[in-house]
């Protein structure tokens, strides 16, 4: 009886130290819009820091024209209100020149509408003005070379675009979204944003 529990036990041993092998791979941060989280490996060779830069205000409707307006005044419309949160995503390659792509993953909790777009260390657009799709692996634009010892930056934008209509469906929603970077040679690093309506 007691060598039939024995296997039993090994095998289930065995699959919580993979697990925890598994888990250990992965770099994986969250920010609650409080602090910017900074991932590092040095089996990677790149640090990803993803950190608020404005995202105290609850989103309401914005046309998507006025998105860049709304971000020079601190994400606010004409008339105060909030119009968008915007997060610094920042790469500083500590390895060597490695070629990166950043993609984007929303998941999306009472919301129809939701864009983003973007920015790069000019302010300029980076990305098209994107509908984001729930549960879905979109693009941080297009992959870029980073030399040894530079970094790179951007800030994302996310929106609530206004449709002309009552936006019910948005008003109450949240949304959580990962943000990810990974070389050509498979090295990846992922933060994590969350956001409430």
């Amino acid at each position: 009886m007691k060598k039939n529990m024995i296997i039993p036990m090994v095998w289930v041993l065995t699959l919580i130290i993979m697990m925890i092998g598994a888990t250990i791979s992965y770099f994986t941060s969250i920010t609650k819009s409080e602090k910017g989280i900074n991932v590092s490996a040095a089996s990677v060779g790149f640090d990803l820091l993803v950190e608020p830069l404005y995202t105290e205000n609850a989103l309401l409707p914005i046309k998507d024209e006025d998105i860049l307006n709304a971000y020079k005044s601190e994400c606010m419309d004409i008339n105060n209100n909030g119009a968008c949160q915007a997060y610094n995503i920042s790469i500083n390659n500590t390895g060597e020149t490695q070629d990166l792509v950043g993609i984007i993953n929303f998941k999306l909790d009472n919301m129809e509408n939701l864009k983003y777009l973007v920015l790069d260390d000019k302010g300029e657009a980076y990305t098209d003005k994107i509908k984001v799709i729930s549960d879905s692996s979109q693009s941080l634009g297009d992959n870029f070379t980073l030399n040894a010892s530079t970094s790179k930056k951007f800030v994302l934008l996310i929106w609530l675009p206004d449709t002309g209509k009552d936006q019910p469906e948005d008003m109450n929603g949240s949304f959580l979204a990962s943000v990810t970077y990974t070389s050509a040679s498979g090295s990846h690093l992922t933060g994590s944003i969350a956001g409430v309506e």
